[in-house]
């Protein structure tokens, strides 16, 4: 009992993370359980399975909306659904992808207890998923990628700022430049913003605007590229 005890001390803040993952897991199943695709997947299925994915991407690119990468990613999983025909993998594999960033940076960052991060990254990522967008379906194909929007930002900003800058790097950084420039245009502003002020700091840092610094040049090429993606969602028909 003392041993028990004393475990329960040294590991609360643990054991009320692991609590209320179990909460958040046993809401997400129940929402799960009673959901049905919405509208738009339903609408989007038709349209993918009409006009293929790249006809998809410029069918809805020209009527309804520029975001080119984001419907990109929902053609190719509409796709996966009509394999599959299972109406949870899509959701699965966006929670997969956004946890799985976000631990990365976390676990590297931190590095503290494994079972403590894995709660915490959990618990941060179920806030995120029910503040980011109205929860009206669980598996709402469509808007499930804006759960995957804040990790990338996290990750595109672990990358410049914590890690080593290889050539591997730098292709990463271009593709999360041009992910997060087509992806959802608030975000693409709000992300935009966050580089400008990146830049500013590393220049108030250095007392100088340096191209030659690792950490300036690779944020200003990635904002050119973003920037680039942004203005052809802009300028979209749709």
């Amino acid at each position: 009992m003392k041993k028990l005890i004393e475990y329960l001390s040294n590991n609360s803040i643990t054991i009320l993370l692991f609590i209320l993952n179990l909460i958040f897991g046993i809401y997400f199943i129940v929402l799960a359980y009673y959901s049905r695709p919405h509208y738009d997947d339903l609408h989007f299925m038709w349209a993918t399975r009409e006009y293929g994915i790249l006809g998809f991407v410029d069918y809805v690119y020209n009527i309804a909306s520029g975001r080119f990468i984001m419907y990109l990613i929902v053609g190719t999983f509409a796709k996966l659904q009509y394999i599959f025909d299972n109406n949870l993998l899509i959701p699965i594999i966006y929670a997969l992808i956004g946890f799985g960033f976000t631990f990365h940076v976390v676990k590297n960052v931190l590095r503290n207890s494994n079972f403590l991060i894995l709660n915490s990254v959990i618990l941060f990522y179920c806030i995120y998923i029910i503040t980011s967008i109205d929860f009206a379906v669980f598996n709402w194909y469509a808007g499930s990628i804006y759960y995957i929007i804040g990790p990338l930002i996290l990750y595109f900003f672990y990358l410049i700022n914590f890690k080593h800058h290889s050539y591997k790097t730098y292709i990463q950084l271009f593709i999360l430049s041009v992910i997060i420039g087509g992806i959802q245009e608030a975000y693409t502003a709000i992300f935009i913003s966050m580089i400008f002020v990146n830049i500013i700091l590393y220049a108030l840092k250095l007392r100088k605007f340096n191209l030659k610094h690792s950490q300036i040049r690779l944020l200003s090429l990635c904002l050119i590229v973003t920037s680039i993606i942004f203005l052809i969602v802009i300028i979209a028909p749709g």
